[in-house]
Formats: structure tokens, sequence, C-alpha cells
């Protein structure tokens, strides 16, 4: 069984065994109750886990300048969060910055190794917080992004021919933005279409691939306000939504042969300790 000793094994030059490893260590942190009030009791293993993700932390900044641009985004996604459980503190906007914005020129000058809905993301992320490197081009680009995707869904559905995957990972881009420019106070009742008339993905989960079965669970994670009782299988009617379907994903992400052994092990921490969903599976 995988464990947190496996540290030592890791080639940090794949990029999906440190992002793996890196949900792993965020899993059994909030297994252990780090992320707890300070007056609550926490795991007796954890000095050893905070010492696990120092190590982790270490290796990356050794490797991650042999990454290409894309798999460099990948992990400096995971950074700061293992970053806060070995050192319980943030790390420096600068370095995090360095990595996102090398990512973006990446891109738009034809990089195929950078995920642009990754991209799109990590951006959208930093425009929240008002990180000012970001609010020039990197906004622009940003903006344009969901104003295409929007276009292809003002209707509630996507009026192109794109692949489930693309699909899914739109709509959760939407879900997530401030659509009050396109839809001023209908907002709330467009996004509850775009949930209502996607939401039968999780029917069809069975069906995906690793790739796919994260991007749902994002997808998840970004619906938990639109889900009622009646999102629910009949068979399934006394459940929570939230477990029933993450309950589906996990099982489905658990049983696929390429999904990255680090990464079964975050979800098996995830599954035993009862973990909730609006703490998604931390992989691209």
């Amino acid at each position: 069984m995988t464990a947190l000793s496996d540290i030592t094994q890791i080639d940090f030059r794949s990029v999906r065994d440190v992002e793996g490893f890196a949900s792993l260590i965020f899993a059994s942190a909030n297994g252990m109750g780090m992320f707890l009030p300070q007056n609550m009791p926490v795991h007796h293993k954890l000095s050893d886990l905070k010492n696990t993700a120092k190590i982790w932390v270490t290796e990356v900044e050794r490797s991650i300048d042999s990454l290409s641009a894309g798999d460099a985004l990948i992990v400096i996604g995971c950074f700061d969060a293992v970053h806060r459980v070995a050192f319980n503190r943030a790390a420096k906007e600068e370095y995090l910055n360095q990595y996102k914005l090398n990512a973006f020129e990446a891109y738009i000058h034809g990089d195929s190794s950078v995920d642009q809905y990754m991209l799109q993301r990590s951006i959208s992320q930093e425009i929240r917080h008002r990180n000012s490197a970001f609010l020039d081009r990197p906004l622009q680009w940003e903006s344009l992004c969901i104003d295409c995707w929007y276009g292809q869904f003002k209707y509630g559905r996507c009026i192109d021919r794109i692949s489930d995957y693309d699909t899914i990972q739109r709509v959760t881009s939407l879900l997530d933005a401030d659509l009050w420019a396109f839809e001023t106070r209908n907002e709330t009742r467009f996004k509850q279409s775009l949930f209502v008339n996607h939401r039968h993905y999780f029917d069809e989960a069975g069906e995906m691939d690793t790739k796919t079965l994260l991007a749902l669970d994002r997808f998840l994670c970004s619906s938990i306000k639109y889900l009622t009782q009646t999102e629910l299988p009949s068979d399934r009617a006394s459940a929570d939504p939230l477990y029933a379907y993450e309950e589906s994903i996990y099982r489905f992400i658990l049983s696929r042969p390429e999904t990255n052994r680090y990464l079964k092990a975050s979800i098996q921490v995830r599954v035993e300790g009862n973990a909730h969903v609006t703490t998604c599976v931390y992989s691209s």
C-alpha cells in the first residue's frame, strides 16, 4: 500500500507522480486534522507529514526548471498547498507568479504542453486575489476565454460540437466565473440552467477516463449550491447528493488502470476519513 514514506521513491521529473503525491500530502493533512481550529486535537503523526511535505517542496524547487511550461504549471498549482502543510505559511507570491506567467507566455505562443483550462483557473484565481502581475494581458486573455465559452453556452447548452471533457471544463469555468456582465440579475438562474442541462454527466461517470472524471469532480465542487435531492437517481433518494456523486466519481477513478498510484492513495485516504466534497481531489 502506498504510504507517505514513498516520497523517497518519487521521480520528481514525473509530473503525475509529483502531483499525485501532493494530493496524498494534502489529503493526509486534512485527515490528521491540520486544518481544524487550533484548539482541536491533531494527529500524532502530523510532524512526520510536515517533514514529508518539506522534502516534496525541496525536491520540486530543485527539479521544476527542468520541466515543460505545462508540467511546471501543474506542479506549481500544488506547490502553495504543500508549502503551507510544510511550513505553516504561504509560498512566496513572486515564486508562484514566475511559473504561472511562464505558462501563460508559452501557451499564447503555441506551447501545447500547457492545459488551457488549468491556465484559465490559475489566472482567474490570481485575478480574484487582485494580483497586479495578472491584471494586464493575462486578465485580457482570461476574459476572452469566458466571453468565448459564454457565447457557446448562452442558451444553456453548447452550440458547437466539442468533447465531453471540454464541455465539463467549460461549464465548470462558467459556474465559477462572474457572469454579471452577461446575465445581470439572471446570473443565478443561468447557472442553475447550466447545471441542470449537464448534470447527466454524473450518471455517465462509468464511461469516462481518469482525465474526464477529474474534470467531473471539479464540476461537482462548483455545482454544490445547485444540488438538491431531486438530482439523485430514484434508488438513492435518501442519500446526500454530494456524497452520492462523490462516491461514484471516486469509485471509477480508483478503478481506472491509468490513474496514478499516488492519486489513488490520496482518494483512499479521503474515503477512509470521510472527507467532504468541498475539498475536491487535488489534481489537474
